[in-house]
């Protein structure tokens, strides 16, 4: 896992952002905002958690996509509120994630067509929101044998299905065409963390003025 730190180092809150697959800070930028520092989590080749800045009086925790999977991962050491968003923690499963057999579609994609699939699937991330063409022009510089590995990896990896949440919510996105919004709620409904749902695609972010937004909009 890498971490990069983005917003205002020197304020007194930090949001800790599990992102998705295949990202990296770019797509965030515009996201911080004056009042918080952002450590943005990617690349999830290795789950082991980096080490976090301390000495923020105020922390949030946002999992987003696979990003989800690996906080549930790491969840005991997360100590702040924390919000999942549009994923679960069986990043490939046919009744709590991705169905197998579109994972093994989007490989075979990306071993045969490459930087095209990727982009196919940077397009559907979003579903009718203006989003798309701002992502691309921030959109991640990572190497694609990484992100493949990374997504081999991610598909590999048993569900997980923790217990004991506390100050947890979890945000279906309704219109997702990476992770049913039916999988995302039979996930949460099972291992009984509190559901809203957002009328959104799979990329909501750029809907909102900043990550912070997202904890406090009532329609989240």
């Amino acid at each position: 896992m890498r971490l990069a730190l983005l917003g205002n180092l020197e304020a007194e809150e930090l949001i800790v952002f599990f992102a998705g697959w295949a990202m990296d800070e770019r797509p965030f930028h515009g996201l911080c905002g004056e009042e918080t520092a952002v450590a943005v989590l990617y690349d999830y080749r290795d789950l082991e958690l980096p080490e976090i800045p301390k000495g923020y009086s105020r922390v949030y925790i946002l999992a987003w996509s696979l990003g989800v999977y690996a906080a549930l991962k790491n969840l005991s050491s997360l100590d702040g509120e924390i919000l999942f968003l549009a994923g679960t923690g069986a990043f490939s499963h046919p009744e709590f994630g991705i169905h197998p057999r579109v994972m093994n579609l989007t490989l075979k994609g990306l071993e045969e067509r490459r930087e095209k699939s990727l982009l196919a699937f940077y397009a559907n991330m979003f579903s009718g929101e203006l989003g798309l063409e701002i992502f691309l022009e921030n959109q991640p510089q990572r190497n694609l044998s990484e992100v493949v590995e990374e997504l081999k990896m991610a598909a590999e990896r048993g569900p997980l299905f923790p217990s004991n949440f506390s100050k947890v919510r979890a945000v279906c996105t309704l219109r997702d065409r990476i992770v049913p919004f039916e999988a995302q709620l039979r996930y949460w409904e099972r291992v009984g963390v509190p559901v809203r749902t957002l009328e959104a695609g799979h990329f909501p972010f750029y809907r909102f003025s900043s990550l912070k937004e997202l904890f406090f909009r009532e329609d989240v």
